[in-house]
């Protein structure tokens, strides 16, 4: 199953590789996936393998190896981690608040 899973990776980095910029739902599409979270989770495993997948403001995925694209990305990303921090956060507000 393992192997199934990271050939998949590949193939996805693939198709990012050789459309440029690929929109979530067409690389789904591609794959013959009912939805993009199967996609999104392969990028995200290649991603933290130090794949730079970048994602432009169309929401496009593209590969790039130049700082100016990654930079962007990385900020995104930590916006969105700061995001579900700040949800956790008052999620544990909720807890902490709750009438017994």
């Amino acid at each position: 199953m393992l192997k199934n899973a990271d050939e998949f990776r590949y193939k996805v980095l693939n198709v990012i590789k050789e459309n440029g910029v690929i929109r979530g739902r067409d690389l789904a599409m591609a794959f013959r996936q009912r939805d993009t979270r199967t996609v999104r989770r392969a990028i995200q495993r290649l991603r933290i393998e130090g794949i730079p997948i970048c994602i432009n403001k169309s929401g496009g995925y593209y590969y790039s190896r130049n700082e100016k694209d990654i930079k962007p990305t990385i900020s995104d990303l930590l916006s969105r981690a700061n995001e579900l921090m700040a949800v956790a956060e008052g999620m544990s507000k909720a807890l902490e608040n709750k009438e017994e």
